[in-house]
């Protein structure tokens, strides 16, 4: 408590810094519509059925266990449901604030701050019903825990740190690689350093069956998900750069439309500073007296190495964007601790370049929507309109859809008197054309492009309603009159 009290005194700007993050994030659990993979999420959990749970990757197991925690307590709110991310988050700040706290340089802990912290993408899940913000709480829990143990040779730490390592697997499976590299350290430096006689340690078998268990674990859910779902595919792509788009796309939100050359140019920038960061973190430990440092830069390289052997025995995809959120924490501590080892004295640039991250970030502030899922940003505003205009059949776009099902229809917290049907606009004009469908309904709900050809014989008149203001969300009225020509027509009153 009195390092604590130390800590805020001495640093009352990151104090606030982290305070205003979490006020920043529980806003956006709070308000921020319901997103699609939340929304199917939530239906599984609602509606439990365990094929359909496991063949999904969107189950994310300790998060679904805390939303089924949150409707046995009979809170079904957007809030509720995200609570234990927003509580992940706060955990989080607590790794932060122990690991910053190790540098005596205000600039590096200024520096340490804007890296691990001021990513707008990364805080998006933080926000937001899904597993990555578990896996990266429990991720800053096994570094921070097997550090203090190593230092204490503690074995109740210790054993902490591997569970909580393994918990992160659990959490999202793209976590595996972390938990791949985590014990392969935590083995060789608890056990297999001098060989001291490790197998006649009950702990050594304690801990080996845990990592075993969570290994078969999770290799038996990706085989399932890779024979009914294909849903492991999804979460990656076959380009090793990409998935450091996350440290260069996910802190500018996307702002910067590049060519895809110059992104993966700076991907390759991104990789090269990290791998100098790592190499610097484990063969100058001596010199850097940094424990945190140099187990982070071994991770790294111990992360990669088995992604790429995935990818060329197996055509396992890279992981890529949200899936590639596991190398943020172990990339942004030894990129920051190779700052303070090597370019302490350069505390002006280091200042700038802090403040370029803050200006960035501030720029990126929003309380409406999530980046991977901007098409659900009016999604509840639209439904709530039709529900004032006692609509009693709409057509829902595949975009708007699946949250209104899986999540509004489903949810007891909000009923719509109105039955939602999904009407598609994804197919390309003139295929398969549908007789009169859309006659069915009173009120469209379409998300642009608008697209209709595929009901081109319909014979309707669309009457505009009104149009939300982030993602132009439309609402038209339908008018069962014949019209004599055979595409729907859109007439403003």
């Amino acid at each position: 408590m009195q390092t604590v009290k130390s800590f805020l005194k001495n640093q009352p700007v990151l104090s606030l810094g982290f305070l205003l993050l979490i006020v920043y994030v529980v806003l956006r659990a709070a308000l921020v519509n319901i997103t699609h993979d939340e929304a199917y999420s939530f239906h599984n959990v609602k509606n439990f059925w365990i094929s359909e749970f496991l063949c999904t990757g969107n189950s994310h197991w300790i998060n679904s266990a805390a939303m089924k925690l949150s409707l046995l307590s009979g809170c079904e709110s957007v809030f509720c449901l995200r609570w234990f991310s927003v509580f992940s988050f706060i955990l989080t700040c607590c790794f932060g604030w122990w690991w910053l706290k190790t540098f005596s340089s205000t600039s590096i802990k200024l520096l340490g701050f804007c890296v691990l912290f001021l990513n707008p993408y990364l805080l998006d899940y933080f926000g937001l019903a899904r597993g990555y913000a578990a896996g990266i709480m429990f991720q800053c829990l096994a570094l921070w825990f097997f550090v203090k143990g190593i230092n204490k040779n503690k074995r109740l730490t210790l054993f902490l740190s591997i569970a909580f390592a393994g918990l992160s697997s659990i959490s999202n499976y793209s976590f595996v690689y972390f938990f791949f590299a985590f014990a392969l350290i935590y083995f060789y430096t608890v056990y297999f350093k001098g060989l001291n006689g490790f197998y006649k340690r009950k702990s050594f078998y304690v801990d080996a069956l845990i990592c075993l268990g969570t290994f078969l674990l999770i290799g038996r859910a990706i085989l399932f998900m890779i024979r009914c779902s294909g849903d492991f595919k999804g979460a990656g792509e076959p380009s090793f750069l990409a998935m450091f788009h996350v440290l260069s796309d996910g802190f500018f939100y996307h702002k910067l439309v590049l060519p895809k050359l110059i992104q993966f140019g700076i991907s390759l920038g991104i990789f090269f500073c990290i791998s100098l960061s790592c190499y610097f973190g484990i063969f100058k430990r001596k010199e850097h007296q940094n424990a945190l440092y140099y187990y982070s830069s071994l991770i790294f390289p111990l992360m990669i190495l088995p992604m790429i052997l995935n990818y060329l025995c197996f055509h396992a995809p890279y992981p890529f964007y949200r899936a590639a959120q596991l190398l943020i924490v172990p990339s942004a501590v030894s990129f920051v601790s190779f700052i303070r080892f090597k370019f302490i004295f350069y505390k002006p640039v280091i200042l700038v370049f802090s403040f370029l991250l803050i200006i960035n970030f501030m720029m990126s502030i929003n309380l409406k929507h999530a980046f991977d899922f901007i098409e659900q940003t009016d999604s509840k505003e639209s439904f709530d309109e039709l529900q004032k205009l006692n609509a009693k059949h709409v057509g829902i776009s595949p975009e708007l859809y699946g949250v209104f099902v899986n999540y509004y229809y489903t949810s007891n917290t909000k009923k719509y008197n109105y039955i939602g049907d999904r009407i598609e606009t994804y197919y390309p004009k003139g295929i398969c054309p549908v007789e009169n469908k859309l006659a069915e309904f009173d009120y469209l709900v379409l998300y642009p492009p608008y697209d209709l050809t595929y009901y081109k014989n319909s014979d309707v008149h669309l009457t505009y309603v009104s149009v939300s203001p982030n993602t132009k969300n439309l609402i038209v009225r339908v008018q069962k009159k014949p019209r004599s020509n055979n595409t729907p027509g859109l007439h403003k009153p």
